[in-house]
């Protein structure tokens, strides 16, 4: 079921007109063009609508969630290392693979995403973000959840707009500061991704007064070998920001001469 169509029947069922039901958040003529699938709905605005009306994440997107295979995961990852590595032709090997499977909808807009990203595109369809945002809050607890986690660090910056991410990122940093160190390594790693990737779109969309929170949490990283770079990022970050060109260019030597030059494409010019 699509978000627009549950939105309605969620309201319908409470006897709701459409303006009790958004009051205070939306104006009546915007949210009835949402439910009519003529205008696309920000996360914030349907996490306020729902908390408004006492509907739980849970009992929402329940009816919307989507089956996982087994074997996802590893064509994951596969698709994962052969991005990392800019190794086109395996990707679209992959891909080709992934899409012909009968199921796995969520490892099929992976696959979409990241062709479109070597290829130099940026671009998402609705219908992603809808699967992503039932996958997201399938869980009683996305903010502890490993799993609805990766999914924001997966498709985030691809497929949500900055202020989207940003509401995603606040509850995140409200719930992990100073309390990273006590995280799992896999964990704290999830969180790590997510904050480089949010700094990323602050950059390139010049929000230079939201860039503090991330930098923040990736000094509060464990000084663990496997965190290290996502702690030197934070650094560079920091020094971007700052308007520091001379340390912003040593880090990328440094990053450049240990062999990491994937990494410096996912870094701001």
């Amino acid at each position: 079921m699509e978000i627009n169509t549950a939105l309605k029947k969620a309201r319908q069922s409470r006897g709701l007109t459409q303006e009790q039901f958004v009051a205070g958040i939306l104006s009546p003529a915007h949210y009835s063009k949402i439910e009519r699938g003529l205008h696309e709905i920000s996360a914030k605005d349907l996490m306020a609508i729902l908390q408004k009306n006492k509907i739980s994440f849970d009992e929402f997107f329940k009816q919307n969630s989507v089956a996982q295979a087994d074997d996802e995961n590893n064509l994951g990852d596969q698709l994962q290392t052969a991005y990392y590595n800019q190794d086109f032709n395996q990707v679209r090997k992959l891909v080709t693979e992934i899409q012909q499977l009968p199921h796995h909808d969520l490892l099929k807009i992976k696959a979409k995403l990241i062709l479109t990203l070597l290829e130099g595109k940026r671009k998402f369809d609705v219908k992603d973000k809808n699967i992503v945002l039932q996958r997201l809050f399938a869980g009683d607890n996305w903010l502890q959840d490993k799993f609805s986690l990766d999914l924001l660090a997966n498709f985030g910056t691809s497929i949500f707009t900055h202020d989207d991410f940003a509401f995603f990122f606040q509850k995140i940093f409200t719930t992990y500061n100073d309390k990273m160190s006590e995280q799992t390594e896999k964990m704290q790693t999830t969180i790590a991704t997510i904050c480089v990737n949010y700094l990323y779109t602050c950059a390139e969309n010049k929000f230079v007064k939201d860039n503090k929170e991330p930098i923040y949490l990736l000094g509060q990283l464990s000084q663990t070998p496997s965190l290290v770079l996502y702690k030197i990022i934070g650094h560079f970050y920091q020094c971007y920001f700052a308007g520091d060109t001379e340390q912003v260019l040593a880090i990328k030597k440094l990053i450049k001469a240990s062999n990491l030059e994937n990494i410096l494409s996912i870094l701001p010019e």
